[in-house]
This record gives structure tokens, C-alpha cells and sequence, in this order.
């Protein structure tokens, strides 16, 4: 997740872009959460979560970005199709 810019940043509150990671794979990551999110309502859940929580669009954006970073890893890991 670092190599992406999606890592966590823990309890800060002011807003400030992750600086670390590969801004081009953020932004795809970024898209195929925004698209996902239309037909798959577990991420869409969790972008809803986040958006009752307060958090801003993009950061309740990043929260399925990250949650698919976590499942691309776990097929890589295991090697499954």
C-alpha cells in the first residue's frame, strides 16, 4: 500500500496528500474504486462508512482503493487467478 500512496496516515487531521508512492498507480487504483464502486456494494458500503464518518469525498474514495490493494496482494500472494 506505501508503494501505491495509499498507506494510512493514522489519526491526522488536517488534509494533506500522501507524498510517498507512485502517484500514476494511486490515481489507477483511485479510478477502479470509483468505477467498482457503481456495481459492488461492499465497497460502496465502505465509501459510505467513511462519508457518515465526515470524511471528505476523495478520502472516502481512498478507503475502497485501499481495500483493493488488499486483494490484488492476497491473489498475488497466494497465486490465484
Amino acid at each position: 500500500m506505501a508503494g501505491a500512496g495509499l498507506a494510512q496516515s493514522g489519526r491526522i487531521r488536517y488534509s494533506r496528500s500522501a507524498l510517498g508512492g507512485n502517484r500514476a498507480l494511486k490515481q489507477v487504483l483511485c479510478q477502479s474504486a470509483f468505477c467498482a464502486i457503481r456495481r459492488d456494494l461492499t465497497l460502496r458500503a465502505i465509501r459510505d462508512r467513511k462519508k457518515s464518518e465526515g470524511r471528505r469525498y476523495r478520502k472516502a474514495l481512498i478507503a475502497p482503493a485501499r481495500r483493493r490493494v488488499n486483494v490484488i496482494y492476497v491473489i498475488l500472494r497466494d497465486h490465484r487467478p
